[in-house]
């Protein structure tokens, strides 16, 4: 799988940023142009045509066999993509709604204690939701569910969300979610890092790029803290519409801050950011100074 998020509704956070290298009219989250009295469209069609061109590039890493089984959804702000025939990618949409309104998640694996966290946060069984949105597996159907009800658990509590929800979650997975009304997205990984997923900024448009293959990523992705490197694992990352940055935070150690680290090679050069508590303790999953670790013979999409 793998997804892109404009710059205008998401910002990494500030050692990913690339904001000195962007065009200047990509620089300010929020900011847009009206369109020209000629009648040429403005820097929101810009930026929708910068974000078919990131998944297109990105696409082009496939290998040629997997490149017809690509699943595109694009909502305003966003396009996601996985390969249909991976049992172990799906997605739930919200199906109602104009594309500015869209939520879009997509999941690669899946969770083992479903029937634990419908009893949990109050959900239905699968297919008897009526909130309108679709879903290609359960796992992804109850992660909908549960965002769309704000994480509002049994009790009617929904404080210290979504870190709460995302540590109840059992088995190995990795998510991404947008909602373009509220211009918000959600990114998290298993605290074990057993499902793929790496992510990176862009460095022309500013944009966020995720992918669960890192050779995806790399010919996108900008030089030095920005480049492509490894999600960390047991955390997640916001970015709000109120927000100048967004946050990476762990789930696992509630309460504890994160501080970023810059990755050397063994050319001593920048390539990558890692993200651990401020203790000092690792996060499980990190990439290692000097090595991205083994990629697998085929790309993980």
């Amino acid at each position: 799988m793998f997804a892109v998020i404009d710059r205008a509704t998401a910002r990494p956070p500030p050692p990913m940023d690339v904001s000195d290298s962007c065009a200047p009219e990509m620089r300010h989250k929020g900011e847009d142009m009206p369109e020209e009295a000629s009648g040429h469209p403005g820097l929101g069609y810009a930026r929708e045509l910068l974000t078919q061109r990131h998944m297109k590039n990105m696409r082009h890493e496939l290998p040629p066999h997997m490149k017809s089984n690509v699943l595109e959804l694009f909502v305003v702000g966003a396009a996601m993509a996985m390969d249909k025939k991976n049992p172990l990618v799906s997605y739930a949409e919200a199906t109602s709604m104009d594309d500015d309104q869209k939520v879009l998640l997509v999941l690669y694996g899946k969770l083992e204690n479903l029937g634990e966290i419908r009893e949990l946060y109050d959900l239905l069984p699968p297919g008897e939701d009526p909130l309108d949105f679709s879903a290609t597996s359960e796992s992804a159907e109850l992660l909908m569910a549960m965002y769309l009800r704000g994480f509002v658990d049994a009790y009617g509590d929904c404080s210290a969300q979504p870190a709460t929800c995302l540590d109840a979650l059992q088995g190995d997975w990795a998510m991404v979610l947008y909602d373009a009304s509220m211009e918000y997205l959600l990114v998290a990984r298993d605290p074990g890092a057993r499902a793929p997923l790496c992510w990176g900024t862009a460095s022309e448009t500013g944009a966020l790029l995720f992918a669960s293959d890192i050779r995806l990523l790399k010919n996108e992705c900008g030089p030095g803290a920005a480049a492509a490197s490894e999600f960390p694992a047991g955390c997640f990352f916001e970015s709000m519409e109120t927000d100048e940055y967004g946050h990476v935070r762990s789930y696992v150690r509630r309460g504890k801050p994160m501080r970023a680290i810059g990755r050397v090679d063994s050319h001593g050069q920048l390539c990558g950011t890692m993200f651990r508590v401020a203790s000092g303790d690792g996060i499980a999953g990190m990439s290692r100074n000097g090595s991205f670790g083994e990629l697998a013979a085929q790309v993980a999409m």
